[in-house]
C-alpha cells in the first residue's frame, strides 16, 4: 500500500472508509492513530486547494475538520484511560483536537486533568476556567461537560487556585522585608 502522503484525495477517502469499518467491525481502537493520520492529510490536502475550488468545498473541509476533533479526542481519551496510559501522546492528541477547535470543552477538560495529575497547577487552572466558559453555548452536545464533569471541573480549579495560591504565598515569604 502506498504511503498516506502519497495518495490523492480519492485514495484517501477509500482508506477512510476501510478503516471506519474495521473500528465499527472489530473495535480495533488502536486503529483512532491510522484515522487520525487519513484525516490530517486530507485535510491539509483540502486547505491547499486552489482558493476557488476550497470555497466551492468548504462544507467537506468542515466535515473534515469535525471528523479530526472527534477522533484526536477519542483517541486521546483512549490513551488516557488504557492500561497502558500514555499521557503524552493524550495531551497531544487534545491539544490538536485544540488547533480545529480551540473552544471545545471536554478536550479542555481533559488538559486540565492532565496538568493536575502532573501538578502544573497554573495550567490545569487555566485548562478548568476554559471547559467551564466554553461549555455555555457550545453548540456540539458530544463534547460538552456532563453533570458529573462540571461538578470536578469546578473543584479541580477551585484546588489548582489554592495550590497557585499557596505557592505566590511562599514565594512571598521569601522575600525579604
Amino acid at each position: 500500500m502506498r504511503r498516506v502522503q502519497e495518495m490523492t484525495l480519492d485514495e484517501l477517502y477509500d482508506l477512510e472508509e476501510k478503516l471506519l469499518q474495521e473500528l465499527d467491525s472489530e473495535g480495533k481502537n488502536w486503529i483512532y492513530l491510522d484515522v487520525v493520520t487519513v484525516y490530517e492529510r486530507i485535510y491539509s490536502k483540502l486547505i491547499r486547494l486552489p482558493v476557488k475550488e476550497r470555497i466551492e468545498r468548504n462544507d467537506e473541509i468542515e466535515y473534515v475538520k469535525k471528523q479530526l476533533v472527534k477522533y484526536f479526542i477519542t483517541y486521546g481519551t483512549y490513551l488516557k484511560t488504557q492500561l497502558e496510559k500514555d499521557d503524552v501522546t493524550a495531551k497531544k492528541s487534545f491539544k490538536k483536537a485544540l488547533k480545529y477547535d480551540p473552544m471545545n470543552p471536554i478536550a479542555h477538560y481533559r488538559l486540565g486533568f492532565l496538568a493536575y495529575k502532573e501538578q502544573w497547577y497554573a495550567e490545569a487552572l487555566h485548562y478548568f476556567e476554559k471547559a467551564l466558559q466554553y461549555q455555555n453555548g457550545y453548540p456540539n452536545k458530544r463534547f460538552c461537560l456532563n453533570e458529573q464533569q462540571m461538578y470536578y471541573a469546578q473543584l479541580y480549579l477551585v484546588n489548582s487556585a489554592l495550590f497557585v495560591a499557596e505557592k505566590t504565598y511562599q514565594s512571598l515569604e521569601k522575600l525579604p522585608d
